[in-house]
């Protein structure tokens, strides 16, 4: 390719990718998107990846960004498609590695510091009865203002404010009370 032809071949491109913007915004018939999107999926699915670092979730960032297109497209005054759909893509693979990490640690032990997943037993098992023993045993050899932090806080689920105004201590306090209640449940279940 002549190098004096780059800057009109690159001028060309642009225009039919903001007549394909137009055409899309007109008629929302897909098929001008979904042309002006394809030659970028390869990108797309490269960047998702580098993100999230999972293939199968990547190819469905690929379908997911292209359904985002469809709704954001007519809203969005775009000048370079390219540097725009980057910058939503990168955009979108953050929000997707944050949602799915914090799924990862939604099934977590109560006071874990290692992310040991949570064992899950049948109704009728026996080893969740002494586990439960076993735990309760833990929390009554802790000191009584940790013991009261943790019921307050697990049982009777009230926030750091709700706790303060019942015991009249400083929130730092709590949360401290709460971390070395933590900390020491690890050590005993070790």
């Amino acid at each position: 390719m002549d190098i004096q032809l780059l800057p009109e071949w690159v001028g060309i491109k642009r225009r039919d990718e903001s007549s394909l913007l137009q055409k899309y915004r007109h008629s929302k018939d897909l098929t001008y998107l979904l042309e002006l999107y394809e030659p970028y999926m390869y990108l797309v699915y490269g960047l998702a990846y580098k993100i999230v670092k999972e293939p199968n979730q990547s190819q469905e960032i690929v379908y997911s960004i292209f359904k985002k297109l469809i709704k954001e497209v007519p809203k969005q005054e775009i000048r370079v498609f390219r540097s725009w759909l980057y910058a939503l893509t990168r955009d979108f693979c953050f929000t997707w590695r944050s949602r799915t990490l914090a799924k990862k640690d939604e099934f977590v032990a109560l006071g874990s510091d290692t992310r040991t997943p949570i064992t899950f037993y049948d109704k009728d098992d026996e080893s969740f009865e002494e586990e439960i023993s076993q735990l309760e045993n833990e929390i009554r050899n802790l000191k009584s203002e940790q013991e009261r932090c943790l019921n307050l806080f697990f049982k009777e689920q009230k926030c750091f404010q709700e706790i303060a105004e019942i015991t009249g201590w400083d929130i730092l306090l709590i949360k401290r009370h709460i971390r070395n209640a933590k900390k020491s449940i690890n050590v005993y279940q070790e």
